[in-house]
């Protein structure tokens, strides 16, 4: 019995795959921001300022679906010895990964969240 070609392949390359599946499942999903359930696109917060929170809420959608693909190939695909199958857990992995630091940094430019320390008491 003969092995395929794809059983034998480098981790180097495995990563390379996997990164590229990971760009391709975010360039699939990323159309579907646009349908992601959103109540009020600008926000009135306590300042005065209306933050447009459309783009946050739709990274965090993809993230989500992202998520969900991993869940589920994760449970279908687990210990399976296929090229294919380990490339789709580990890029919706990855994928959910960026996306969701992706997430943190448009919140931040978004809404320019601040951080207070609040001192410790000393009694």
């Amino acid at each position: 019995m003969t092995s395929a070609p794809w059983d034998n392949v480098s981790t180097k390359t495995y990563i390379l795959y996997s990164i590229g599946g990971a760009i391709a499942l975010i360039l699939l999903t990323f159309p579907l921001a646009g349908v992601a359930p959103l109540d009020e696109p600008k926000v009135y917060a306590s300042d005065g300022v209306y933050y447009n929170l459309g783009v946050p809420v739709g990274i965090s959608f993809i993230a989500f679906i992202n998520l969900l693909i991993f869940i589920i190939s994760s449970i279908l695909f687990w210990g399976s010895r296929g090229l294919l199958k380990n490339l789709i857990i580990d890029s919706s992995a990855l994928a959910f990964i960026f996306l969701n630091y992706l997430n943190y940094y448009v919140i931040w430019l978004v809404w320019h969240p601040q951080i207070t320390i609040l001192p410790l008491s000393s009694s």
